[in-house]
């Protein structure tokens, strides 16, 4: 990307558990999910530099969404099943869904966001929360 007139985007996906804690002790998830917005953003300053903006990079970072994997672990979450999990969902992140996570990403790399690189754009925000709440 670099070397070509054209450059290019890098674009990843982390989490808003990687951003805060989320009611959770999920070390495993969210410590590679923070990594991954640093490393982009470290990154995106040294490739405006060193590519002239032609390289961009852009993390989206979103909360807890429906999707097949939150589906299959919602029992872990909820203890009361998928419906208790999603009543609880809502009451924190009433709105978000793995589409508009896909826009996001769209956008980012596309041209019309040809002048943005860097900072994260969050999606589906979750408050933060103490232990033992679902998040």
């Amino acid at each position: 990307m670099e070397k070509q007139n054209s450059g290019g985007c890098v674009r990843n996906t982390s989490s808003v558990a990687g951003l805060q804690y989320i009611g959770e002790p999920q070390i495993a998830h969210t410590a590679p999910k923070a990594a991954i917005t640093q490393f982009t953003n470290t990154a995106a300053v040294l490739y405006v530099q060193k590519a002239s903006g032609r390289v961009r990079l852009k993390t989206v970072v979103p909360g807890l969404l429906i999707t097949a994997l939150v589906l299959a672990f919602a029992n872990d979450y909820a203890g009361g099943g998928e419906g208790g999990f999603w009543s609880a969902r809502e009451q924190h992140v009433p709105m978000g869904s793995a589409r508009d996570v896909a826009h996001a990403e769209l956008f980012w790399c596309s041209d019309e966001a040809g002048y943005k690189t860097g900072p994260s754009t969050v999606i589906s925000w979750i408050p933060p929360v103490g232990r033992g709440h679902v998040a």
